[in-house]
């Protein structure tokens, strides 16, 4: 039997993106947006075979499985949806739209439903911190 190929997998992955403090008036992605980014990465480890299923990734990860789960429904959210998010950016640490608020969009069943309520959100002014 030939030797097995030893995988090596690098997920840098944290509680909280690791990104530096940007000063004021600097354009970055939203928070929701990065976790959205994360979401895809972790799939994609999870369809190419890196990683068993989310279970396992939450171990890799050292997230809980429901931290996990919240992090993956995101993909649930209608593309356009998605689109707008990843587009979004914020030029102060207070930003428009939090993960938080997006989830209970996320889990709605229809895309119909799930985009009324994006637009409902967007709508009401309420303004979150990326820190949850």
């Amino acid at each position: 039997m030939p030797p097995r190929e030893a995988l090596s997998i690098h997920v840098p992955l944290t509680a909280q993106p690791a990104a530096p403090r940007r000063p004021s008036g600097v354009e970055r992605p939203l928070y929701v947006a990065e976790i959205l980014v994360l979401a895809y990465e972790m799939q994609r480890l999870i369809d190419e075979g890196g990683v068993a299923d989310r279970q396992q990734m939450s171990f890799i990860a050292g997230f809980s499985n429901s931290r996990v789960s919240q992090i993956m429904i995101l993909l649930e959210l209608a593309p356009d949806v998605q689109e707008e998010i990843l587009f979004m950016t914020s030029l102060t640490g207070r930003e428009r739209i939090s993960a938080k608020a997006v989830l209970p969009i996320a889990r709605l069943l229809s895309w119909q439903e799930q985009r009324r309520a994006w637009k409902e959100l967007l709508g009401s002014g309420k303004v979150a911190s990326h820190e949850e």
